[in-house]
């Protein structure tokens, strides 16, 4: 009966131990703004993808909008529901996917702020 107890215990302080890393480093938030190239805010569809949908929603009419969900992957898409012509943020390393619709975001970064997307 103790062996039970002993083994309950230790399954459970073993369970809590693997779970923490994950719950400590498991969010992908991203914000900003998006314009046109004449500066005017755009409101459009947006998404943080990873091999899952993480997050959806839609910019304001100002273009500022703000994403965040859960991730189990490192790296993540944010789809922009327009062609993607050029952007500034304050992580290195994001680029924008061949189809110019998405900006991949690095592995490792649980934010990102994008200071200006510009779209079509």
């Amino acid at each position: 009966m103790k062996t039970k107890q002993y083994f309950y215990c230790l399954s459970f302080s073993l369970f809590l131990v693997s779970c923490s890393d994950y719950i400590d480093n498991a969010r992908i938030y991203t914000e900003g703004k998006i314009t046109t190239q004449n500066g005017e805010g755009v409101s459009t569809p947006l998404k943080i993808t990873s091999s899952i949908l993480v997050s959806e929603g839609i910019s304001r009419a100002d273009g500022s909008f703000a994403l965040g969900g859960p991730a189990t992957v490192d790296s993540a898409n944010l789809y922009v529901g327009r062609k993607i012509l050029g952007f500034s943020t304050n992580v290195a390393g994001c680029r924008i996917n061949y189809d110019s619709l998405s900006i991949k975001l690095p592995s490792g970064q649980g934010y990102t702020k994008f200071e200006n997307i510009i779209v079509e």
